[in-house]
């Protein structure tokens, strides 16, 4: 990730709701939200949602779907066997993409997610 890119990543808040802790999203100091994904409804209108609005780019790994520029502001869905591993977003902040953060804050209010930032854990 770049100096210049503000990260966020979503997770279901029906996960956190039943009473998982964010902390567990971290074991080893590690990253890990296949967790608070793994029963998650939505995934398929969930990504449509975001190719409705964000050009999809080239992927580097067969396990990402991406949309938009990962140089700049982008999304980044991982996927494991199928199913959401997890979903975060950068956002360029030398031009505020302003459009991209109402979508998202859009998008999270929709299909029931939660912002999380890592780096604030």
């Amino acid at each position: 990730m770049a100096v210049w890119q503000f990260k966020v990543d979503l997770i279901p808040t029906k996960w956190l709701e039943t009473g998982h802790a964010v902390a567990e999203l971290f074991p080893d100091d590690s990253y890990d939200a296949a967790a608070a994904w793994a029963h998650y409804p939505d995934e398929e209108r969930l990504e449509k949602a975001i190719d409705a609005t964000m050009p999809r780019s080239r992927s580097w790994h067969s396990d990402m779907t991406a949309w938009g520029d990962e140089e700049s502001s982008d999304i980044q869905l991982w996927r494991e066997a199928g199913r959401i591993e997890s979903l975060g977003v950068r956002f360029d902040l030398r031009v505020p993409p302003s459009g991209l953060f109402s979508f998202v804050v859009d998008l999270a209010q929709k299909f029931e997610l939660s912002l999380l930032v890592r780096e604030s854990r």
